[in-house]
C-alpha cells in the first residue's frame, strides 16, 4: 500500500497505521450510521470495502463485532442475510431500529416473522427494540420476546396495526427480568402496567387503546366484552404509584371509561416528572391528572374533550392542577409568551407553547428543550374541545382568568378567536409589556375597536405595543380595512406608535400596504399565500392546526 503513496499521502497512512486496533474500529463505526448514506444498504458495503483496503483493517472490521450490529438492514436484507450479520455481530447489543419512537423498524410485509424469529433467537443481546408491525407478527412477538428474560432491553416501542383490542399482552412481562428497562412505548398494544418490571421506568407512553367513538364495521359487541380494554383511571394510578422514577408520561386515548372506585383514589406523587401529556375526555383525563400530585415545573400537554355534557365538574378538576403549576410561572419571565385561540366556536387552545399542533418528530426531551430557549415557565399546552359555543367561552373565560398574575410580563400574545364566537372577555389594561399582539380573521375588527374605546387618558391599553400581526384577515373588506386605518391612527395620537405590522393572508393590495407604510411609518412584512406562518420574531414555523 506504500508503495502507491508518496510526500503527505504516505505520511497520513502511516499516522492512520499507528492508531490501536480499537480506535481505528470506532473510527470505521463512524461511517456505517444512517446519517453517512442515503442508501440503507451503503453501511454494509462501505465496511467490505474496508475490508478490502488491507489485511489489517480486514482482521479489525473482522473482530469488531458492534460494526456487523450497525449494518443490519432489517427491513430490506434477506432473512438469510440478516441472519449471517447477527452472528457476525455476537456478542455485541442489537439496536434493531434507533431509540426514538419516530425512528421504528418497519416490518409490515410477509418476511416479518422470519426476521422477527432470526432476531429473537438470542433476546438476551437486544438493548432496543424500535418496531411498527401488522396484525399478525404481534402473537409471535409476544409469545417470544414479552414473555421471555431481556436482561440488556433499554429500549422499547412497538406501534401495531391491530384492530381494536386485539393486541394484548397476557402473562408476566419479560419473565419479570429486565432491569435496565428505563423507556417503553405501545400503540395499539397494551399489557399490564403495573408489573414489579416496569417499576425503573423514566418515561413510558401508551396510545391507541381505548374504544373509538365511531366504531367500524369490523367491531363488535361480543369483541368488546371479552376482550381486554383499557387500565381505568384507578388502573393507571396502581401502575403509577410503582413509578417513582418516570420523568416523560404520556397517555393518548389510552384510559379506559371512568368508574365510581376512580373517584376516590388517593393521590399518587411523581415527583421527578417533567412533562405530562393526556389526550382523552374530560371525565377521564381530568380526573387523572387531579390524582396526579406532581412537580410544579412539570410541564403540561393536554388535549381533553367533551362527550357528554357541559364538562363543569371536569373543568374544575384540570383548573386545580393548574394552579398547582402557577407557582413555577416567574413573576417577571424575560420573553413571556402566551396563546389564547378559540376556534370553530367549540375549541379551545392556550398555552405558552409556540407550538400548536402535536410534534411527531420530537421526543418529549427535545420539546422541553426547545421551550427552555424562550421561556421561563413551565411548559403549557391546552387543547380544549366543548360540544356548545356557550360552554366554551365560559371556560375559556375562566381559564383565561386563571393567568392574570401572568399578564403583566406577557411581551407576546396570540389572541385568535373566529365568526362562531362572541368575543372573550380579555383584561386588556393587565398587560403593560405586551409588545407583539398577534389576531386573526375577523377578530381585529372588535379587538381594535375595544382597544381605543376602554383605554383612559393617561392610561392606554397595552402602552409598549410595537407589533401587530394579522392572519386570514379579509383586508379586502372596507370595514375591517377602516378598522386598521383607525388603528394605526389612534396609536399615533396618542403617540404609542407601531414600529411593526405583519399582514398574512390578508388579501390586502400593494397600493393599500404602501400607503400604510407612508402615512404611518410602520414597517409592514406582507406574506400573500404561505399556509405556514413564520414567525420571524422568533424564527420557528406553527401551523394553525389541533394535532388531528
Amino acid at each position: 500500500m506504500n508503495g502507491v503513496l508518496d510526500g503527505k499521502a504516505s505520511k497520513a497512512w502511516s499516522h492512520i497505521q499507528e492508531l490501536p486496533d480499537e480506535i481505528l474500529g470506532h473510527v470505521f463505526l463512524l461511517n456505517t450510521g444512517d446519517e453517512v448514506f442515503q442508501n440503507p444498504h451503503d453501511g454494509l458495503l462501505n465496511l467490505l470495502r474496508i475490508m478490502g483496503v488491507c489485511k489489517r483493517w480486514h482482521a479489525v472490521v473482522t473482530d469488531f463485532s458492534l460494526l456487523w450490529s450497525r449494518v443490519i438492514n432489517y427491513e430490506k436484507d434477506t432473512v438469510k442475510c440478516v441472519e449471517e450479520l447477527l452472528k457476525r455481530s455476537s456478542p455485541a447489543l442489537l439496536d434493531v431500529g434507533q431509540d426514538m419512537m419516530f425512528k421504528p423498524v418497519a416490518l409490515q410485509d410477509p418476511r416479518a416473522k422470519n426476521v422477527l424469529q432470526t432476531i429473537f433467537q438470542d433476546n438476551a443481546r437486544i438493548k432496543t427494540l424500535n418496531l411498527k408491525i401488522r396484525f399478525s407478527p404481534w402473537s409471535f412477538i409476544s409469545k417470544n420476546f414479552l414473555q421471555n428474560p431481556a436482561p440488556n432491553l433499554e429500549f422499547l416501542n412497538i406501534a401495531t396495526a391491530c384492530p381494536f383490542p386485539d393486541c394484548y399482552h397476557d402473562g408476566p412481562l419479560f419473565a419479570n427480568e429486565a432491569p435496565r428497562l428505563r423507556r417503553l412505548h405501545m400503540e395499539r398494544c397494551f399489557t399490564n402496567f403495573s408489573v414489579p418490571v416496569l417499576s425503573n421506568l423514566t418515561e413510558i407512553s401508551v396510545s391507541g387503546i381505548t374504544k373509538p367513538n365511531h366504531s367500524p364495521r369490523w367491531f363488535s359487541s361480543t369483541q368488546s366484552e371479552t376482550s381486554h380494554s383499557a387500565p381505568t383511571v384507578f388502573g393507571w394510578l396502581q401502575a403509577l404509584q410503582n413509578m417513582s422514577r418516570l420523568r416523560y408520561l404520556t397517555l393518548t386515548d389510552a384510559i379506559g371509561p371512568l368508574r365510581t372506585e376512580d373517584e376516590s383514589i388517593v393521590k399518587v406523587e411523581l415527583s421527578k416528572l417533567r412533562l405530562l401529556t393526556i389526550s382523552s375526555t374530560f371525565d377521564e383525563g381530568a380526573t387523572l391528572v387531579d390524582r396526579l400530585q406532581l412537580p410544579t415545573s412539570c410541564g403540561l400537554r393536554l388535549r381533553i374533550k367533551a362527550t357528554r355534557g357541559p364538562p363543569h365538574d371536569g373543568m374544575a378538576k384540570l383548573h386545580g392542577a393548574l394552579k398547582r403549576q402557577l407557582p413555577s410561572w416567574q413573576e417577571q419571565s424575560p420573553n413571556r409568551y402566551l396563546q389564547a385561540k378559540i376556534l370553530d366556536g367549540k375549541r379551545i387552545h392556550f398555552g405558552n407553547n409556540r407550538r400548536v399542533g402535536h410534534v411527531w418528530n420530537m421526543t418529549e426531551e427535545e420539546e422541553l428543550q426547545e421551550h427552555a430557549h424562550t421561556s421561563a415557565d413551565p411548559l403549557l399546552w391546552l387543547i380544549l374541545l366543548f360540544q356548545e359555543p356557550a360552554d366554551t367561552l365560559q371556560h375559556f373565560n375562566q381559564l383565561f382568568e386563571l393567568y392574570t398574575s401572568t399578564y403583566s410580563s406577557t411581551r407576546h400574545f396570540d389572541f385568535w378567536f373566529d365568526e362562531h364566537t362572541e368575543p372573550p372577555t380579555i383584561p386588556y389594561q393587565s398587560f403593560h409589556s405586551l409588545k407583539v399582539l398577534d389576531l386573526i380573521e375577523l377578530s381585529p375588527g372588535p379587538v381594535l375597536s375595544y382597544l381605543q374605546t376602554s383605554s383612559l387618558r393617561n392610561s392606554p391599553s397595552l402602552p409598549s405595543l410595537r407589533t401587530l400581526c394579522l392572519t386570514r384577515t379579509p383586508l379586502a373588506n372596507d370595514s375591517m380595512r377602516d378598522s386598521l386605518v383607525a388603528f394605526l391612527k389612534w396609536r399615533q395620537q396618542i403617540k404609542k406608535p407601531l414600529s411593526d405590522l405583519v399582514l398574512i393572508q390578508t388579501g390586502a393590495n400593494m397600493s393599500f400596504v404602501e400607503k400604510l407604510k407612508q402615512d404611518y411609518q410602520v414597517k409592514v412584512d406582507y406574506r400573500g399565500s404561505d399556509p405556514i406562518r413564520q414567525n420571524t420574531l422568533f424564527g420557528r414555523a406553527e401551523q394553525d392546526s389541533d394535532g388531528d
